[in-house]
């Protein structure tokens, strides 16, 4: 059985470089977007030189039933969209 309805895309996050001639964009059925800046690049990557842009549900989210729920049981068929454009 599935638990997905039929979702859309939404737009999660959009980044652009200074003078706005680049950019990424990222959109995805799930409700939210987890942020990682790098913090702990070393070598030839020194701390926050990257950041990581990826999909998520909130977190907590067994414990607020407000949230989008993304508990699944045995099953049961789960299927997400992440699409990143550059």
């Amino acid at each position: 059985m599935s638990k997905n309805k039929e979702k859309s895309l939404k737009r999660l996050a959009i980044l652009k470089n200074d003078n706005g001639n680049r950019s990424v964009e990222v959109f995805s059925t799930m409700p939210g977007i987890m942020i990682y800046t790098g913090d702990y690049l070393s070598g030839l990557h020194p701390p926050f030189s990257g950041i990581c842009l990826e999909a998520h549900y909130y977190p907590d989210t067994p414990n607020r039933p407000h949230f989008p729920q993304d508990v699944y049981a045995e099953g049961d068929i789960w299927s997400e969209t992440i699409m990143y454009r550059i």
